[in-house]
C-alpha cells in the first residue's frame, strides 16, 4: 500500500511539474534524475583521471604547482551539454552537482593517472554573492566528490577576500587581473590541518577556463600542502 502511494504521488508530481533533460529539453521518465539517460551516456568525458600529464594539468602548470589535475567532461558553448552548468549555478541545481561530483568522484577513485587525496577543498564565493544563490556550487560538487573518495570537505580553508566580477564575463588576461588578491589562507584551519595529517589537497572548481581562479587559490596556500585540482567541466 505504501508503494502504491508513493507511486500515486510520483505521477501527480510528474503531471503538474513535469521534469525536463536540461541537455535535451525531453521529458524525464520513470527513474530518470537531473538528465536523461541518453544525454548520460553521450557525455562528453575528458578521460583526464588516466592520462596524468593531460591538458587540464599542462594548463595548470603554466601558472602554478598541482600535482594532479582531472575534469569530468569538456566544456563547449556550442554544445548542449553547456547547459548542464547552467542549471548547477543559476538554475538551483544543486542535486544536479552533487551527482555529477559523485561521479567524477568514482572516475578519480579508478582512475590509473590520479592518486589519493587526504581532503577536499571548494573554491568559495565571496560571502555576498553565495547569498543571493543560496549555496556554493563547488561546494556542492566538492561534497558529491568527497562521498565518492570517502575524505572529509574543508569548506573554510580557503575565504575570497573581495568581490570580484564573475569570470564568464570576462576574457583573457583580464581573468587574472580580476581575482589578484581575491583569495586568503585560514591560517588556523591550514595549521590544524598540518598537525591531523592533511597534507595532499583536492581543489575543486565547478569549471576550468584559463585556470587563473585556480592559481590564485593555489598561490595562498602553505607550501606544507601539495594540491590537486578537479572541475565537472573544461574548456578546452
Amino acid at each position: 500500500m505504501r508503494r502504491e502511494i508513493e507511486e500515486y504521488m510520483v505521477g501527480l508530481r510528474e503531471l503538474f511539474f513535469p521534469r525536463f533533460c536540461p541537455v535535451c529539453s525531453r521529458p524525464l521518465e520513470g527513474d530518470e534524475k537531473d538528465f536523461c539517460l541518453e544525454c548520460f551516456s553521450d557525455l562528453p568525458l575528458t578521460y583526464f583521471w588516466d592520462w596524468e600529464d593531460n591538458p587540464l594539468r599542462r594548463r595548470l602548470e603554466e601558472k602554478c604547482t598541482v600535482g594532479y589535475g582531472a575534469a569530468l567532461f569538456h566544456f563547449r558553448l556550442e554544445s548542449p551539454y553547456h547547459y548542464l552548468m547552467h542549471r548547477i549555478k543559476f538554475e538551483g541545481g544543486k542535486n544536479l552537482g552533487y551527482r555529477l561530483g559523485y561521479l567524477l568522484g568514482l572516475y578519480l577513485k579508478d582512475g590509473a593517472g590520479f592518486g589519493p587525496v587526504d581532503i577536499i577543498v571548494p573554491v568559495p564565493l565571496h560571502p555576498l554573492r553565495r547569498f543571493r544563490r543560496g549555496y556554493n556550487q563547488s561546494q556542492i560538487i566538492a561534497s558529491g566528490i568527497a562521498a565518492a573518495l570517502g575524505v572529509p570537505v574543508c569548506p573554510g580553508l580557503l575565504k575570497r577576500c573581495r568581490w570580484t566580477r564573475p569570470q564568464s564575463g570576462i576574457s583573457g588576461s583580464g581573468k587574472s587581473r580580476n581575482v589578484e588578491g581575491a583569495f586568503r589562507t585560514d591560517a588556523t584551519q591550514a595549521e590544524k590541518l598540518k598537525e591531523e595529517g592533511f597534507r595532499h589537497i583536492l581543489l575543486v572548481d565547478d569549471t576550468i577556463t584559463t585556470s587563473s581562479t585556480i592559481s590564485e587559490c593555489v598561490k595562498v596556500l602553505p607550501p606544507f600542502f601539495r594540491v590537486s585540482v578537479a572541475s565537472l567541466a573544461f574548456v578546452g
